[in-house]
């Protein structure tokens, strides 16, 4: 008898070797450590070719909130556990980077399940609701199609880099190693949610945290249907296009944005009431694409019991 319905205890199988809880606390030490060198040698190659004028005042920008078009260096940063991932199930784990993806490696037709149903939620929602809400456009369509194609990119792998580390990484180490799912769920969501923080959400930061947490159990519970992470992936880069690219917030992070919102993150009882709807979206989205999944699309999703 499986510990797990077959999909996921086929996804968990190559983490159980070495499920140590001290060799996955260090695997992410390592993790952490190695991307932060990636990261370290690219401003210092990019220093060299571009000068070390440019990239200070990068950093500058960075650490004072972003400056134009600063969001792309920032996703930039996140290819850097790609390696970093690499290293550490080589030197730590003792096994090959694609199996953090499932047996089957990285699904195009699951991914794309994922991407369209965000896709088709938000652009639903967004012609419902554009029309009541005082968004700006933020860029021409010249500019924003000239920025499109990196943006893509460089949410891709920011995106696929977050499933990886924590729907692949921790929740396969978590799961090779505890029967619970209160362990290898909601231990892998809570710290996504909390890599969320933001001192600008100021008092909006718990419901922030809690709401990405139900974000990350939303992922989690997708690679466990699916027994791998592409669905999720798609989940998470159909979102972040939505939020990065389509509309944004009114600030540096937002100026690659086609259109912003003009209301201050400092407004909380506004930025609550977005939090909240968004939330709601949320669960209504994954609803509709569970149901979708068992009644019309023959996959993984379909044969695992809830």
């Amino acid at each position: 008898m499986t510990r797990f319905a077959q999909p996921f205890e086929t996804f968990t199988e190559p983490a159980r070797q070495r499920a140590e809880i001290w060799r996955t606390v260090l695997g992410i030490v390592m993790i952490l450590g190695f991307a932060a060198g990636v990261i370290a040698l690219g401003l210092f190659t990019a220093g060299i070719v571009l000068g070390s004028e440019v990239i200070l005042q990068t950093v500058a920008e960075l650490e004072g909130g972003g400056g134009d078009k600063s969001i792309f260096v920032l996703l930039s940063f996140f290819a850097a556990f790609w390696p970093a991932l690499w290293l550490t199930l080589r030197l730590l784990n003792r096994r090959k980077f694609r199996t953090l993806f499932g047996p089957s490696g990285f699904v195009v037709s699951e991914f794309a399940f994922g991407f369209l149903i965000i896709a088709g939620f938000g652009i639903l929602t967004l012609g419902l609701t554009l029309p009541f809400f005082p968004v700006q456009q933020n860029l021409e369509l010249s500019e924003w199609f000239r920025l499109l194609p990196l943006g893509l990119v460089l949410i891709f792998f920011q995106s696929s880099a977050e499933e990886l580390f924590f729907r692949g990484y921790l929740q396969q180490q978590l799961a090779a190693r505890f029967q619970s799912p209160l362990i290898w769920m909601l231990v892998p969501s809570i710290l996504f949610g909390l890599g969320h923080m933001a001192p600008e959400y100021g008092a909006n930061n718990l419901l922030v945290v809690a709401v990405l947490t139900i974000s990350g159990l939303i992922a989690a519970d997708v690679t466990r249907r699916t027994g791998g992470l592409s669905l999720a992936i798609g989940l998470h880069v159909a979102n972040n296009i939505l939020a990065i690219l389509i509309i944004g917030f009114d600030t540096p992070m937002g100026s690659a944005s086609l259109w912003v919102d003009p209301t201050p993150l400092s407004d909380t009882t506004a930025i609550r009431a977005n939090l909240l709807v968004t939330l709601a979206g949320m669960l209504v989205t994954y609803g509709v694409a569970l149901w979708i999944a068992r009644r019309f699309w023959s996959t993984p999703a379909r044969a695992t019991p809830s």
